[in-house]
């Protein structure tokens, strides 16, 4: 751990740091607040996560769902925070994609801003922990969860929030202050952070290593009877915030408790090499030098704690079906490690050592490359684009096909959720953890229930869906397009996708 010199001269002040902070969170949300409707289109995990906190709260009509289960009714998971706060943000924002995009751009920044009071709390050198919190918001794989409305941001901040209270209650601890108020509200961060979402288990390592860091030394033979209770303290409060999470789930809690054990299943199968290594391939493709560099400091670290933290969580993250919103997980533990690196590096010396100016000249590659990715060719691309991507384009079809009515429409393309939803649909898709393909379990019984069917034209049609559509008496009125004046595809999270595409219209005779 490096710590801050306040006799340095030209040595950055946690004031300052925190005043370009301020300015880094307002140019960097200013810059995306300019595509936040248009980058990413409208894609499944963003739909998802709203319709899960749709099915867990009041409120609402629950007679249909996006997320139907095979056994009649909505599915609900336990994590269920971090999608009720999107569903918030939706009918805050009158059911459009900008409320659950502003909910996540807050969560981004809660979580850069939580991140750097972490570290300096730690006694990271200010200008290395302000580094540190810029990387996190610049970096592209971040910026991709959160700008596509997933709840990894909120998670994250949480856990951050844990960090920063964990070490404020250690240094309470050694002046003698009252250390109780900050561990139980470190204890509420686990909770919250695991009702958000269910991957925030692979930062349970970094907070076991925080607990070691910050309380080193208690761990001594004369030491450890005063861990005890501040280890207690710490599971109290997680103990009875989880507690009181589960009340107001609590009528359900049986088949979230079954839908939160498939979908674990469903991850959990058995990852290849080849497929670990792609989704990291995938990750490095994006922000190769935080990836690589961070992974280097890792292993030359004298942090043993830190890397053995690190390795568990990436055996976490090769145990279940791997993939880039997965590995974002172990991004907090390579820029911890970067934290320390850099510390070192931004000595201000009278003649720096090559090595010193070798991470400098990482630290300007590293914002460089960031902010070229995530601020400048995505708002690029966007905007190049925003005509077939403009949600517009689906609200157009919605009112030219079904239009502004309470009818049931079934459709796998997720694109139509908020235009839906704004029209009064009652929309339908089956889903099933365990299932095969996307289509399995729709039978004429179930369509017979639905009015209209639109389905992407860019696929072919399942055989027996296509058997079923017509036993359940449905008919191709007409084959629709989202912009005629784009080549498209259905949504999709590929970098430079186009839009939206073709949908095939059914109605009943």
């Amino acid at each position: 751990m490096n710590q801050t010199n306040p006799t340095r001269p030209n040595a950055m002040s946690p004031h300052r740091a925190w005043g370009l902070w301020l300015f880094v969170a307002c140019t960097t949300s200013a810059v995306h607040l300019t595509t936040l409707r248009i980058s990413p289109p409208i894609w499944q995990d963003e739909v998802e996560i709203v319709e899960l906190g749709r099915n867990a709260l009041p409120g609402g009509d629950h007679s249909w769902s996006t997320l139907w289960s095979p056994k009649g009714r909505p599915i609900r998971i336990l994590n269920y925070v971090g999608p009720c706060l999107q569903e918030l943000a939706c009918r805050l924002g009158g059911g459009s994609e900008i409320g659950p995009r502003l909910s996540t751009l807050i969560g981004a920044l809660l979580a850069g801003t939580c991140f750097l009071g972490w570290l300096l709390r730690r006694q990271c050198r200010p200008l290395a922990a302000l580094i540190c919190a810029s990387l996190l918001l610049l970096d592209p794989v971040f910026a991709q969860s959160w700008r596509g409305a997933r709840v990894d941001c909120w998670v994250f901040g949480f856990i951050f929030m844990a960090c920063w209270l964990i070490w404020r209650a250690s240094s309470q601890k050694s002046r003698g202050s009252r250390s109780t108020p900050s561990l139980l509200a470190a204890g509420a961060c686990l909770s919250l952070a695991g009702f958000c979402w269910a991957s925030a288990v692979l930062l349970v390592p970094l907070v076991v290593h925080e607990v070691i860091a910050a309380y080193r030394s208690w761990f001594t033979r004369k030491g450890i009877a005063e861990m005890v209770p501040i280890l207690l303290t710490l599971a109290g409060g997680t103990a009875v915030t989880f507690s009181l999470l589960l009340l107001p789930i609590w009528s359900f809690v049986g088949s979230s408790v079954g839908s939160t054990g498939a979908a674990v299943a469903a991850s959990s199968q058995h990852a290849s090499l080849l497929s670990v290594g792609s989704a990291i391939a995938q990750s490095l493709w994006l922000s190769p030098w935080v990836f690589g560099i961070g992974l280097l400091a890792l292993s030359i670290s004298a942090n043993h704690v830190l890397l053995v933290a690190f390795l568990v969580a990436a055996l976490g993250v090769s145990m279940t079906n791997p993939y880039i919103h997965r590995v974002l997980y172990l991004l907090p533990y390579l820029l911890l490690s970067l934290s320390t690196v850099f510390a070192f590096g931004t000595q201000r010396e009278t003649k720096s050592p090559v090595y010193i100016r070798s991470v400098l000249v990482a630290v300007w590659l590293l914002i460089g490359w960031s902010a070229t990715i995530t601020l400048g060719a995505r708002t690029w691309n966007a905007w190049r684009q925003r005509e077939a991507r403009s949600p517009d384009r689906i609200m157009e079809v919605a009112l030219a096909t079904v239009g502004a009515r309470a009818a049931a429409v079934f459709t796998p393309c997720y694109e139509f959720y908020y235009a839906g939803r704004r029209l009064g649909w009652r929309q339908f898709h089956l889903f099933d953890y365990g299932a095969s393909t996307k289509y399995e379990g729709i039978s004429p019984a179930f369509l017979g229930q639905m009015q209209f069917v639109i389905l992407p034209a860019s696929e072919d049609t399942d055989a027996k869906l296509s058997a079923s559509l017509r036993e359940a008496g449905f008919i191709l009125a007409q084959r629709v397009h989202a912009a005629t004046s784009h080549v498209g595809t259905i949504v999709n999270t590929r970098v430079g996708a186009v839009g939206f595409g073709g949908y095939l219209f059914f109605v009943r005779r």
